[in-house]
């Protein structure tokens, strides 16, 4: 036995000095995400067994007006296993892109999503589910990403998603672009694409990879069509249309006095040098989304920079849950290597708070923020000064209007790595470039114009306003700060030729684009914007019931074919309920016509005395009962039934088992203990909250997506960390991360280890891990938030 032990022992001293070796490689390096159409559908039901589904057909339909272009994805996906399968469909967009359709197969039909709050279409939906039928639910989550709950995916058989995706063309010059790079690298059944661009030319673009997308016109339309079978369709659609340096404005019927318009105009893109920043703030968010970021090319922009500044003084503050403490670099010639050292060796963990960040409180002549802006953790609003701040973000997977927010706010700008060169964004960081400042309306009238706030060019400039009567003139003043350098006149024609619901929707978009800089304080505006546009939000979902009493039960306003039945049904019932209110008030008023009577009628009381006579066993000393101590023991009786309800209420709601006891030397027992309390907690957060509270009988077949590993003290990982030096311990769980750092239940396990070390403050940023490790997962954040509380980090909890 002794044997044993000691080869186990060397055993793991073996793994150990595996996973500490190569130190010098970068902690949990990955590779960039790329940008592009990447839908993909993950089978989560299938703990049981390897269950896979293929994309079977795709078309794509691409239609182009002015310089909006609204491509529409209709995808249907085949079931090949003989088991009901349930599916989570990821679809990440870029910046500027928005989802404007969602509809999905309900029997024959293709039922077209509406618009809810995100907590309610949560709640719908995971109600409906359980009832076996067919919900759809797509919700919009951190950095532009778009996520649907898709079930039953029936057993040998399909079902088909449609998603339509708005976005404006890119200035590139001469020409404006439409881009669609798709990124599907499974073979297609059948793939197609149609193409109608509305009053433009069309020109294949350089890196347009479909030759045999081939245009034609028809009247003042110009059409392509492309079909192939049996195709990987990794390629990229690449359109250029001239652009018209004139002014171009669309407008469409509101209303019989006002009309819908939209413009756009290239103003000349001027530049000027600014003056060179002799002290320099360097924000670098050190988070575990850092590994989606483009650091080498982050590397390349910093490097360009400083040489171009030449002699500086840097202050470089990481963060993640907390700043750390400021180191400042001194660099001389461009020479920063010290600074890149250790960028280069910062370590890559836990989730994000910028409400940690006070960029004010160092003196600096500018601030460079490099982060994606995705706060998960704790506030997410930071200080700002009137430093400016420069943010810069390298990843796909973004929140593009934080940090165009933030740059705004302060007078920087926002560089998007992602999509432009490095010499394109070194340019940016080292002139003052050309802004938007106002819009002022002569000779008519119109309002609601949109931006209303300076905002950075990138190019063309598009505007989106209400006009009232036949005619107006709005001036656009552009300039360097608040200092007017051009002016544009453009008029404006109600002829009224374009379609009103595309109009509309560029107008709510630009509202909703500017209301989101500032999005924690204008949510309630984001969601009603939403709801009345249609519109997908970071507050609002879009939610596919199968049946008119499913909308009618929770009361959701279905799709335009199906609202009349819907209004009938709810009249019918506000009717009836009207009916049953009058009944009841009628029984009421009887009823206390009956009790005033009672009330009045004067009944006998007989005095204490004659009830002791009548009562010889008793006592003398017996009370006498008055109507006051009748009434104040009632009182007393129903308050202690009412606290009794509460606490009742209070434990079925919440249902949490007690804290488990402190890690003990004692024996196994204790730690076991400690972990059979913690997994409860997570069993009973992994599950719907509805069927607990419900105590529901009702089994479902649904297995979360998230998995939580019951604890096991043979697991490896906890073996590793058990044998480590005390002083390698986080550089241990550095190197376990790369492995097992996907997995929930590995945060868990080793944020409870270095507790039991006393190592709170780094238990607490290893289990921050849990907000960043998928978007947006309320079941996962519930035992994030649970656990935080066992770890009294009440702040983060909450």
């Amino acid at each position: 036995m002794k044997t044993i032990l000691a080869l186990d022992r060397l055993l793991i001293v073996i793994l150990l000095a595996i996973f500490l070796q190569s130190e010098k490689q970068p902690i949990g390096a990955q590779q960039p995400l790329k940008s592009g159409i990447t839908p993909v559908m993950k089978i989560t039901n299938s703990s049981n067994g390897d269950f896979s589904i293929r994309l079977d057909e795709i078309a794509i339909d691409i239609q182009i007006i002015g310089r909006i272009a609204i491509s529409t994805l209709d995808m249907t996906y085949y079931n090949p296993n003989s088991r009901v399968l349930e599916g989570e469909f990821n679809f990440p967009l870029d910046k500027g892109q928005t989802v404007s359709r969602f509809a999905l197969d309900i029997g024959d039909e293709l039922r077209e999503g509406v618009v809810v709050e995100k907590e309610k279409g949560r709640t719908v939906f995971e109600a409906i589910e359980r009832r076996k039928v067919d919900p759809g639910l797509l919700e919009m989550t951190e950095g532009n990403n778009f996520r649907a709950r898709i079930f039953p995916i029936p057993a040998n058989g399909s079902r088909r998603i449609v998603i339509a995706v708005e976005q404006e063309l890119s200035d590139v010059g001469n020409y404006d672009l439409y881009n669609l790079p798709i990124l599907i690298s499974e073979q297609v059944r059948r793939f197609s694409i149609h193409a109608e661009i509305l009053k433009n030319e069309v020109i294949p673009g350089s890196d347009n990879q479909i030759n045999q997308l081939i245009f034609r016109k028809r009247d003042d339309t110009f059409i392509a069509d492309f079909e192939q079978e049996n195709v990987v369709p990794e390629m990229n659609i690449a359109l250029n249309f001239p652009s018209n340096s004139k002014p171009v404005v669309y407008t469409a019927t509101r209303d019989p006095n006002t009309s819908w318009f939209y413009l756009n105009c290239k103003p000349e893109m001027i530049q000027r040098d600014k003056k060179l920043p002799g002290r320099v703030t360097l924000l670098w968010d050190n988070s575990n989304s850092a590994h989606n970021r483009d650091i080498p090319k982050e590397m390349q922009l910093l490097d360009g920079y400083f040489r171009k500044i030449g002699n500086l003084t840097v202050t470089l503050v990481p963060f993640n849950i907390k700043t750390e403490k400021p180191v400042e670099f001194k660099v001389r010639s461009g020479n920063w290597e010290d600074l890149r050292s250790v960028l280069n060796s910062l370590v890559i963990d836990g989730g994000t708070s910028f409400g940690e960040l006070d960029p004010g409180r160092f003196n600096s002549d500018e601030i460079l923020l490099f982060s994606d802006g995705l706060s998960n953790y704790e506030y997410s609003e930071p200080v700002l000064g009137n430093v400016p701040v420069y943010t810069i973000n390298s990843s796909h997977i973004a929140n593009h209007s934080f940090l165009l927010g933030i740059s705004q706010e302060t007078g920087g700008s926002y560089i998007d790595l992602s999509i432009l060169g490095v010499a394109e964004s070194l340019k940016r960081l080292e002139t003052l470039n050309l802004q938007f400042i106002s819009a002022v309306i002569e000779n008519g009238s119109a309002g609601d114009i949109l931006p209303s706030k300076p905002c950075q060019l990138n190019g063309t400039f598009t505007l989106a306003g209400i006009l009232s009567g036949k005619t107006a003139t709005v001036v656009l003043n552009f300039g360097f700060g608040s200092t007017v350098f051009s002016s544009s006149r453009i008029t404006i024609h109600a002829d009224n030729s374009t379609d009103a619901d595309i109009l509309r929707r560029l107008w709510a978009e630009k509202k909703i684009a500017e209301l989101s800089l500032n999005s924690d304080k204008n949510k309630p505006e984001i969601t009603k914007t939403g709801k009345e546009f249609g519109i997908i939000t970071p507050n609002t979902s879009l939610l596919v019931l199968e049946t008119i009493e499913d909308y009618v039960r929770y009361e959701v306003i279905p799709p335009k074919g199906m609202q009349a039945a819907y209004f009938q049904r709810i009249n019918s019932i506000a009717k009836k309920t009207t009916d049953q209110n009058e009944l009841h008030f009628s029984q009421v008023l009887e009823n206390s016509e009956e009790q005033t009577m009672w009330w009045n009628t004067k009944f006998p009381v007989k005095q204490a005395s004659a009830i002791r006579e009548e009562n010889t066993n008793e006592p003398d000393t017996v009370a006498v009962f008055t109507a006051a101590t009748v009434v104040e023991e009632e009182v007393q009786n129903e308050e202690i039934l009412y606290m009794e309800i509460e606490q009742t209420d209070m434990e079925s709601e919440s249902r949490v088992p007690p804290p488990p006891p402190p890690p003990s030397s004692s024996g196994d027992n204790a730690e076991l203990r400690e972990i059979d309390a913690v997994n409860e907690i997570v069993s009973l957060n992994m599950s719907t909250d509805q069927s607990v509270l419900q105590n529901s009988s009702v089994i479902h077949e649904k297995v979360s997506a998230i998995q939580i590993n019951a604890w096991n003290p043979e697991t490896p990982y906890m073996k590793v960390l058990e044998y480590a030096n005390e002083q390698q311990l986080y550089k241990t769980y550095l190197k376990l991360k790369q492995e097992y750092g996907t997995t929930p239940s590995f945060f868990i396990d080793a944020s409870d280890f270095f507790a039991s070390k006393g190592k709170t403050d780094t238990a607490i940023r290893i289990l921050s891990n849990l907000a960043e490790l998928k978007l947006e997962v309320p079941q996962l954040l519930r035992v994030l938030g649970r656990k935080l509380i066992l770890l009294k980090e009440f702040r983060g909890a909450i």
